[in-house]
């Protein structure tokens, strides 16, 4: 139980840590009419601030926050996204635990 608790501590704590994995990617559909600004000052044509891995939960919103910088604050957060990149490293973690386990017993 405690080994499970600990590697959720640690799973939760490199996705926060990966949304330094920073990359450009295209606007969601529902931005574009709402808050996307016409030419030059930010259109969502050249995509937005995106932040997470291995799937994207952090978004950097144009015109609402500090544009070229991701905030947990201001931008917008994809919960189902974050839970994704946790269970994806909880996951691995559990599962390389299990293999230095059996490793241990076996010698």
């Amino acid at each position: 139980m405690r080994r499970g608790a600990l590697t959720l501590l640690v799973a939760v704590g490199l996705t926060l840590a990966t949304v330094r994995v920073e990359r450009v990617g295209a606007a969601p559909n529902s931005w574009r009419d709402e808050m996307c600004a016409p030419e030059p000052h930010h259109p969502c044509g050249e995509g937005v601030l995106q932040g997470g891995a291995p799937v994207v939960y952090l978004l950097d919103r144009p015109g609402i926050s500090v544009m070229g910088k991701l905030a947990f604050v201001e931008d917008l957060f994809r919960p189902g996204a974050f839970a994704v990149d946790v269970a994806a490293f909880w996951l691995t973690l559990l599962g390389l635990a299990a293999i230095a386990r059996r490793q241990r017993v076996t010698r």
